[in-house]
């Protein structure tokens, strides 16, 4: 794996980790910016960060897999 490719799955795995950021911004918009953006109740767009407990362990997972694989790759060239 290049340099180019740690890169990549690095920024695949950070917009895995922070997908749900972006579903409450889109939700958010998409009301016309209205209520409050953290707010899980009526109205509010928060629920999606609840996606984190998911999220999370899986850009952790992608991001540790990506560097693993390219320290192998590294030490044997």
């Amino acid at each position: 794996m290049s340099t180019k490719g740690l890169l990549w799955g690095l920024f695949a795995a950070a917009l895995v980790t922070f997908s749900p950021f972006l579903l409450v911004f889109l939700s958010w918009a998409k009301a016309g910016f209205t209520g409050n953006i953290w707010s899980e109740g009526p109205g509010g767009h928060g629920t999606a960060i609840w996606l984190m407990f998911f999220t999370l362990p899986a850009g952790f997972l992608i991001s540790g897999t990506v560097v693993v694989l390219w320290l192998i790759k590294y030490f044997k060239s």
